[in-house]
């Protein structure tokens, strides 16, 4: 008798904007090259951006063709920090990787950015904030990488988040009343939390 043993990898989630891709650090530059001042992340104080952006005097029509256009230019766009790939390229080994995101790029330019960096992942789901953050809670997916305080609620599930820091996640703490959160200044302590 033979017996066929099949082992499915284990299922993780990472988000896009700002987690994998410094997006908001190419569209502030872009921001900072056509407004004549600069503007970096840490001016940024919120997730809510279009408040942010407004607070800092930028016109939203403009900040929103802006997004649109660093995607479409994506090569503009840099992985987070040095050690995304190598650590992507870890995750990737091991687990079944869905790009979960509610980014405005297109599942083309999704992939086109992935290709160029040498980002691996197996799925794509895009979905606008609040779908996304319900998509999370219900999803047999058990671990989640993202930059959105937002995204705690799996932890209520049962399921893992490593919050990647950001300025507008910045007060947030790692408790042990929390065994779900953890959290990640840069993709180098992703590897370590996920003990590689």
């Amino acid at each position: 008798m033979a017996y066929v043993i099949t082992c499915r990898r284990p299922k993780i989630a990472v988000d896009l904007d700002n987690t994998l891709a410094a997006s908001m650090k190419a569209q502030l530059r872009v921001h900072s090259e056509n407004e004549g001042r600069s503007l970096d992340m840490s001016d940024i104080k919120s997730i809510d951006i279009n408040s942010e952006f407004e607070r800092l005097g930028l016109n939203l029509d403009i900040t929103d063709m802006v997004y649109r256009r660093i995607w479409k230019e994506n090569h503009v766009i840099p992985p987070l920090d040095s050690y995304t790939v190598e650590t992507m390229g870890r995750i990737s080994s091991i687990f079944s990787v869905t790009i979960l995101t509610a980014t405005i790029a297109s599942e083309d330019e999704i992939k086109e950015w992935c290709q160029r960096n040498k980002i691996f992942y197996d799925h794509i789901v895009k979905l606008p904030g609040p779908a996304k953050f319900e998509f999370a809670k219900e999803s047999r997916i058990y671990k989640f990488i993202d930059d959105s305080l937002e995204m705690t609620v799996v932890n209520d599930s049962g399921k893992d988040l490593i919050l990647i820091r950001q300025p507008w996640n910045s007060n947030v703490v790692a408790n042990q009343k929390n065994e779900r959160l953890r959290i990640a200044n840069d993709w180098k302590e992703v590897g370590s939390l996920l003990r590689f």
